[in-house]
Formats: structure tokens, sequence, C-alpha cells
């Protein structure tokens, strides 16, 4: 502890020097002018401007500018993200956050937990189309006493728009490996009622083979306000099945899965003396996997089939008064699955829905209860907010478990805020780390929830020209689990390592030269974003992680949109990826990953109704693989159009 107080000393130092050579005048963000904007960093929503904690927003004015189709895809573009990608153009991804594992980060839309509880594979797969979004908050590091338990590594809002005036958009595209994609979006607003329906299709015949893929989804929100009351309620439906090439294991190339995924809440906010936010939330995911789509091996009797629920119930209360702002809550959370795989064996086994004659004959379930206290209080530039998660889960035993927090911030000049924190966070198991067996793997019903302790400090520069941040940050995991051998005749098993020790540092750097010259410039945006991890922990030189050990030990994001000619805007975006780390290929042989660099590009013809594209990812052809045995799209090379009408 004595040598990282040193090191953050170091990265405080070196910001200062950075930081101090900028001049402007007014404080925007990242992204566009939000300093307004609401952002999850506490327990109570405040401005991006005082937030004491690091949280990255990715605007919708981005959105037009990057080389993507899915909601999820944006989140490559952050250095302190890990988007490990199974299937292109968001089938499948694991994210993670500084050096975390997939499991360990919490996915929230609109500020509602829809993390799934069988895995982690699982939590990307939200029924919300790319052009609903408006902004992706992401909170790094843990985040128990905002989020509540599994925040671990930390948590990612996705927010959906909610249109102040009428408008009607439709876009079609295609490309590559028979891409075709197809929606659009409606938003009606009648007096103080809002409307907002987005609808996708999407399909490729895939890049290789076992990689084509098929999805649809649709995704409504309204508003309703009446003075100082509004009731916000959502839904959406997900349905997407791909060829899983090698998916989880190499000896199986030729898996197959089909994922539905239902989601639906209600929110109510009163804006008075007292805020109350009371929330009551529902998620099923369907999941049917195939080891063998077709010519099955004679040993090979049943495909596996999961169903998780979700119901949640939660409020929150919070407060201004002369000692600051206290929010205090509390959330209910039921998770549930039946499966033919997962859980404890059923009495009386219950049909698969829209399957025939296959039956669910195991089943699990688990309450978690939660309960939030926060107090912030300012003064002069000087902002402090503590606050504890006191969380209980009938899988584990009946005593509760209390997590801290603590953040500060204070404004030294009024463009530059030095920040530190500390908080302890948690992550219970999923049901797969606790029951999953096969001929690879074996859960484990033993296991203990993870556990964290993390401190960090940094600076950050707001200014219309100029966003820069540069945070240093150290983290104490004990009881990590994961999926680990020390041998390769024997299965994977689900397991509590010891400890774990993460020390990081992040660059951010946005330059918006329009802002600061007195002339305008063909160069709209560059952005610099950089990641380094180091990770230290003992274990047997023979043993082999599956997931924990193979982070990102650097990560570098660079981006430039300048306009080309009038109405024409071109977005360049390269990145450096190394990981530590190794996996286990086809023939049982230890493989170390290989860094690598992709570049992506987008130019964009765009007029008040209409917008023309054309596209390509890993523009200069990079063979690289996010995951082992998984080998990613060479160059991919799409375009569409983009009709937009608002009255």
């Amino acid at each position: 502890m004595k040598n990282m107080g040193r090191w953050i000393c170091g990265v405080i130092f070196l910001s200062v020097m950075q930081l101090t050579h900028a001049q402007t005048n007014q404080q925007e963000i990242e992204g566009g002018n939000l300093s307004e904007v609401e952002v999850m960093g506490s327990r109570t929503s405040v401005s991006y401007q005082q937030t004491t904690r690091v949280v990255s927003v990715i605007t919708g004015s981005d959105l037009k500018d990057l080389a993507i189709h899915s909601a999820g895809d944006l989140l490559d573009y952050l250095s302190g993200v890990d988007l490990r990608q199974r299937g292109p153009i968001g089938v499948q991804a694991d994210v993670s956050i500084r050096g975390g594992s997939f499991d360990q980060v919490m996915i929230l839309l609109n500020g509602i937990n829809v993390t799934d509880p069988q895995t982690g594979h699982h939590s990307l797969n939200l029924p919300v189309d790319l052009s609903a979004i408006e902004r992706i908050e992401i909170l790094e590091g843990p985040g128990a006493r905002a989020y509540g338990p599994n925040a671990f590594s930390g948590a990612i809002n996705f927010v959906t728009a909610t249109p102040d005036t009428n408008r009607v958009n439709a876009d079609i595209a295609g490309g590559a490996h028979g891409f075709m994609s197809g929606g659009g979006a409606l938003a009606l607003n009648h007096k103080n009622l809002k409307n907002f329906i987005t609808l996708r299709g999407s399909k490729s015949d895939g890049y290789a083979e076992n990689t084509d893929f098929k999805s649809t989804n649709i995704y409504y929100r309204g508003m309703l306000t009446n003075g100082h009351h509004r009731l916000d309620w959502q839904t959406g439906y997900l349905d997407k099945s791909f060829g899983a090439f090698a998916f989880y294991s190499p000896k199986y190339p030729n898996q197959y899965e089909q994922n539905r995924t239902f989601f639906s809440s209600l929110k109510y906010t009163s804006e008075g003396l007292i805020k109350l936010t009371p929330a009551i939330y529902w998620r099923r995911n369907h999941d049917r996997f195939e080891l063998f789509r077709n010519n099955p091996a004679s040993w090979y009797s049943s495909h596996n089939y999961h169903m998780t629920d979700v119901f949640g119930a939660s409020v929150n209360g919070a407060v201004k008064w002369v000692g600051g702002h206290t929010s205090v809550g509390g959330e209910v959370r039921g998770e549930s699955i039946f499966s033919n795989n997962l859980g404890d064996p059923l009495g009386t086994p219950v049909e698969v829905p829209g399957e025939d004659y296959e039956w669910f004959n195991k089943s699990f379930q688990r309450t978690n209860s939660s309960l939030f206290l926060e107090h912030t209080w300012s003064h002069k530039g000087f902002t402090v907010s503590a606050g504890m998660l006191a969380n209980h889960n009938t899988g584990l035993d009946y005593r509760f478990r209390y997590f801290p927090g603590i953040d500060a911030a204070y404004w030294l000049t009024p463009h530059l805020k030095i920040t530190a924190g500390y908080n302890h966070s948690l992550r219970m198991p999923t049901f797969t780390d606790l029951f999953y067996n096969t001929s690879a793997a074996q859960g484990n019903r033993s296991l203990k929830p993870e556990e964290v302790k993390a401190i960090e400090s940094g600076l950050r520069w707001h200014s219309p020209a100029i966003e820069s941040r540069i945070t240093g940050f150290y983290r104490y995991s004990t009881q990590l689990i994961d999926w680990g051998r020390t041998s390769a005749d024997q299965k994977y098993q689900s397991v509590n390592i010891s400890e774990m020790n993460t020390t990081g540092i992040q660059v951010y750097l946005s330059l918006t030269p329009n802002e600061w010259v007195r002339f305008l410039t063909p160069i709209k945006k560059i952005n610099i974003d950089y990641l380094h991890l180091q990770q230290d922990k003992e274990s047997d030189a023979t043993y082999d992680s599956r997931y924990v050990m193979d982070y990102l030990r650097n990560k570098l994001v660079v981006g430039l949109t300048h306009q080309v000619i009038s109405r024409v805007t071109a977005s360049w975006n390269a990145s450096w990826i190394d990981r530590m780390g190794t996996y286990t290929d086809g023939a049982d042989q230890s493989q170390s990953y290989a860094s690598y660099w992709l570049c992506d590009l987008r130019l964009t013809w765009s007029s008040t109704m209409v917008d023309i594209y054309t596209e390509a990812s890993n523009l200069f052809d990079q063979s690289y693989e996010d995951i082992g045995n998984i080998p990613q799209p060479g160059r991919w090379i799409r375009g569409g159009i983009k009709l937009k009408l608002e009255w």
C-alpha cells in the first residue's frame, strides 16, 4: 500500500503537469454539451459536472460517426472496457471493466438492473436498437453502494431517448457476408405523454463456417408527466439465433444457440420535498444451446434449455436539506431458473415453452435484498459522498453483509477537479458458476461471493475545447471465482481463488478544435484513450485460467473525425490491444494471445432528412481473436441509408 500511495501521487503530479497547459472558459464534457445531464455515479443522479466518480459518457451524437450496428459495440471505443466478441454485430459479447471478468459488470437499462443471473454471456442481450440509445454511462470501479451487488468492477447504464418532438426514422443497410439490416423508430407526443418505439431486423450468412446469425428486436418506452410527478415505463423483446463456432470448446465447432429475451419495467418519480422513486421490473431469458447444430454424435442426448426469470422491486427516497443531500433506499430482487442442466432436481418435470417433448428437470431460486444509505455534502468547491450497502442473499445464509464507500472531489480551478475514493463491493456466483456440469467443466455449489476493495485518485479538466482526465487505481480482490485446471486431462472447475492485486492508470484526452480556434478547421474531434493494467496473483505455473488471468494489459484507442468535403464526414478509429494470459487450443496446447491493431472507418454524407454512409470495420484485414479459438472477421464493408423526418 505504501508503494501504491507513491504511485498515485506520481499520477496526480503528472496530471497537473499535463492539465495546467489547457486554457478555456466554459465547462462541458466529452461527446457534447452534457454539463447538466444527470448521470448515475452515485445512489442519487447528479449532473456530470458534480460526479465524484469516473463516469465515461458516450452520447447519441457520437453514434452516427462510428462503424457500429449494435448498442454493445459502442463500448469497444473506451480503453477501460474490454469487449470480447464471439459473434459480430451484437451477436454475443462478453464485457468487462478494468481487468475484471464478464460476470463482474452490472448492466442497466434506464437505471433498471438487467444483468443475467445465469451467466454474464447473456447480460448484453438487450432488446434495444442502436437508434434508441441517447447515451451510455460507464461507471468504472466498484459501485455496490450505488447499484447493489454485482457492480464489482463497474456498471454500464444504457439510456434510451424520449424525444421532445414528433419524429420518424427509417433505415436499411447491407454489406459483405450477406449482411442485411432494416429498422425504424417513431416518436409521438401528445401534451404530457411521450411515446417512443423502435424495431430492427438483421441477418448475415456469416464470415466463416457456422458464424451466421439472425436477430429481431422491438422496444417501446413511454413517459407521462404531470407537474412534479412522472411515470416512466418500457418494454422490449429480442429474438436472436446464431451459429456458435467453437464458442465454448474448440472440439465442437458446430455449436448453435438461440436467445429470446423479454423485459419490462415501470418507474414512478415524485419531485417534492422528498424525491421518491419506486420501480418494479421483470426480465425473462430463454436460452437454447446445441452442442451439435446438425449430425450429432451418438452419445449426444439433448440440447441445453434454460429459462431465467428476474423479478425486482425497488424504492429510493432522497431529500436536500441544509446538511447536504441524503438518499435512503432498498431493493428486493428474485432470481430463478428452470433448466435441464443447471439447478437442483425437480420433483415433477416442467415442459420447455415452445419446444416439443423437451422438459426442464432442474430449478433453483434465490432472493437478494439490499438496503442503501448515502449522504452527499458540498461546500465551496468541495464535495464528499459516503454511503453503504447492506446486502442479504438467501443463496448464502441469513446474515447481512456490509459494503461501504466514500468519494470526494475538489475544484482546484473553475475547470480542474481532483477526485479520490474508496469503495467495497461484491459479486454473487452465477447459476453457471454453481451448477454447470459437463464432461469438460464442473460447477461448485459451495462458492462464496467475490469481494473487492478499491481506491482511486485522479484529475479531470472540463472545457468546450479540451476534455482530459488521468486516473490511477488499485483494486484488492478476494475469493475471485475462476474456471481453471492444472493439467489438460482435468475438467475446468469453478473455484474461489485466494486474492489478486490490480493496479492501473487511465489517460483520456479529447480535443474539439473549432471550440478554441478563431477559424473553422476540417477537424471536428480528436480522442486519445489509454489504459495500462498490472495484475498480481500467486498461482501454480501450470494453472490454466479460463477467464480471470487473460486481462487487457494495454489498450489504446485513437479517434479522429473530420470533414472531407461539404456534407461528407470521415470518422477513423484505431485500437491497439495487448492481452495477457493463455488459452488452450483444439490440440490441448497452451497458446499466448498476440497483440494487434484494428482500424475502423466510416464515411457519412448528411443532409436534413437523409444520411448515407459506407464503412469498413477491420479496415486493414487484421487476423485476431478476442477469445481463444474464435477467429474474428477480417475486413467487413457495409453501407446504408437513413431517412429522418421531424415535426
